[in-house]
């Protein structure tokens, strides 16, 4: 976390203004289906940004046809959008999705989705669904259980050999090529204690990235691979990316994805900590866009909006508050650390704060409640 901050002090602006003219690495274009899909969810996510909750409704039943298994999380905000909406006729088939495909349990799902959320006839669909006998349905066991075995011994050694760089990382590169990545579709998208999985994948894959050894160059080309298959959240691959960037000794351009949208220190909130210009910007944006991301200042807005609503009427932002944007990072710097890095580069920390209850004002962000 503390490795973006650092750059500013080692020079960040400098490596970027010698760099930012030459030629901005470009992606293969991804697959049309793939893109539409993320093209729609963005569109959604800006619907709800605007309470347009009838819009983003319809985007999100555009995306569902260009991906035959979408992600949990749109899934559980087309579902709110739907119930804000009235649209209760529309969340039989998607309760059939994550009740099925996804495999979520009925105590799971109402964790995540408050009964009030549906009227009769969904409540009577959730108490008499019951699966076929649908392949896809299966939890594939030895995959979830040599992924949390490789994830839980990683955690023993973050704590008692830090410098150990690839055991772990070698033992989940031979399961993967093995059986494939743990995807919410294949281990589930839940652990036992409620933990959505990408979160325990993502914190695998970046221990993996932060180590200096040829597993991390091959973690992030699984990562891609599987994301191009549509099987990884755009969100989770943009971390990584910014994972290995952060980490690295030659820092690329086309790892660089600004997915971290914020940053907390002394109980306050904060632009993360880089000098903006708009040839970094540029850079950011385009390798956003590059694997389905909205811009960065949109994807900001939308995020702060919806996460940090302190106003009345927002009385559980976390739990009860429409999150259009997934899986992101935020990092909690010392502001002790933060006070004298400002001090040394002569610049003002004010400049970079966020006041979060004027945008939520501006959002009206108590509309986004369910």
């Amino acid at each position: 976390m503390h490795v973006r901050f650092a750059l500013l002090i080692a020079g960040f602006l400098f490596y970027f203004a010698t760099s930012a003219s030459s030629q901005i690495h470009h992606r293969p274009p991804l697959d049309p289906k793939l893109a539409n899909y993320f093209k729609s969810v963005n569109l959604a996510a800006r619907a709800i940004y605007d309470n347009d909750f009838a819009g983003a409704s319809a985007h999100y039943e555009e995306a569902f046809t260009h991906k035959i298994y979408p992600f949990y999380a749109d899934l559980k905000n087309a579902v709110i959008v739907n119930s804000k909406c009235g649209f209760f006729d529309k969340n039989n088939a998607l309760l059939k999705i994550l009740l099925d495909q996804k495999r979520i349990d009925t105590t799971q799902l109402f964790l995540e989705l408050p009964r009030r959320l549906f009227d009769e006839n969904n409540r009577a669909f959730i108490r008499t669904y019951r699966p076929g006998n649908n392949p896809n349905r299966k939890v594939d066991d030895i995959l979830k259980y040599e992924f949390y075995s490789i994830l839980s011994d990683d955690q023993d050694d973050v704590v008692t050999q830090p410098t150990v760089n690839n055991v772990q990382s070698t033992r989940f590169i031979e399961l993967y090529r093995k059986y494939g990545f743990p995807t919410e579709d294949k281990i589930g998208c839940f652990t036992e204690d409620h933990t959505e999985n990408w979160q325990n994948i993502q914190v695998l894959m970046q221990n993996f990235i932060k180590h200096r050894d040829d597993n991390a160059e091959k973690i992030l080309q699984i990562l891609q691979t599987e994301f191009e298959k549509g099987n990884i959240p755009p969100s989770v691959l943009a971390n990584c990316y910014d994972c290995k960037h952060d980490n690295s000794k030659e820092r690329k351009q086309e790892y660089y994805f600004q997915n971290e949208l914020v940053v907390f220190t002394n109980n306050k909130t904060y632009r993360p900590f880089i000098y903006y210009s708009d040839s970094i910007m540029t850079i950011i944006n385009t390798n956003r866009l590059s694997i389905g991301l909205d811009s960065f200042h949109v994807a900001q807005k939308q995020f702060i909006c919806s996460k940090f609503c302190d106003i009345p009427g927002c009385t559980d932002p976390k739990s009860s508050t429409i999150q259009p944007i997934s899986y992101i990072n935020i990092s909690i710097l010392p502001f002790g650390f933060v006070k004298a890095a400002f001090e040394k580069e002569k610049q003002d920390l004010a400049w970079y704060q966020i006041h979060t209850e004027a945008a939520a004002v501006k959002c009206a962000c108590e509309k986004k409640q369910y």
